[in-house]
């Protein structure tokens, strides 16, 4: 899998939560390095745009 987080490109492994929504979709994680967020200037709380791209 790749991202790019605000233009950011990062290649890796999206998780699996095991927790289904009422509409019975499912929920994924997807961390985002320490490196990244200080490239893109951005801290807790800040909203980040994500792109996901499967491999």
């Amino acid at each position: 899998m790749q991202a790019l987080f605000d233009g950011v490109l990062y290649t890796g492994s999206i998780v699996n939560m095991g927790v289904k929504n009422d509409d019975g979709s499912i929920c994924y994680i997807i961390g985002i390095l320490k490196e990244i967020r200080s490239r893109i200037g951005k801290s807790v709380g800040d909203s980040v745009s994500v792109i996901i791209r499967e491999l």
